[in-house]
């Protein structure tokens, strides 16, 4: 396999993951607008094993990367124009996963703010119950024991 296919072929693979993750990113919104705490604890788990998976891909490309510019000289233009499509479309598929990122930690952000706010209702209202319930005494501890027996 010569070089230009062999980039290409990380570059799908590595398209395919970022479109996965893209999934697994909207399936995350989905998770936090019903607060379903273990999928999006499964959603994370999986957009890290993306991640290695990607970060893999990348340190394979490092070393082709250093004679990225020179490449297109020596090979076919179908590979090359092949190349920037992906390149092209593996940014594009970024921007998206990000956009979703966004919405997700600005759902997140108002979800904490109405759990805040319950927390504060709650806590206030257990004081004004405490205040309104009548306190028993309790009785001293005994100061001495029989054990005469």
């Amino acid at each position: 396999m010569n070089t230009g296919n062999q980039i290409n072929t990380f570059l799908e693979t590595q398209l395919e993951h970022y479109e996965s993750m893209k999934h697994v990113v909207e399936k995350q919104t989905q998770f936090i607008e019903v607060m379903d705490i273990g999928g999006l604890t499964v959603g994370t788990s999986e957009v890290r094993g993306l991640m290695r998976k990607i970060r893999d891909i990348e340190a394979a490309l490092r070393p082709h990367r250093q004679g990225w510019r020179n490449l297109g000289l020596d090979q076919p233009v179908k590979e090359k124009r092949r190349m920037d499509e992906l390149a092209y479309a593996i940014r594009a598929q970024i921007e998206q996963i990000q956009e979703i990122k966004d919405h997700n930690e600005l759902l997140l952000e108002k979800s904490m703010e109405g759990v805040r706010k319950q927390m504060t209702g709650l806590k206030t209202g257990a004081q004004a119950t405490r205040a309104y319930v009548k306190r028993t005494p309790i009785a001293p501890a005994a100061r001495f024991i029989d054990r005469s027996n």
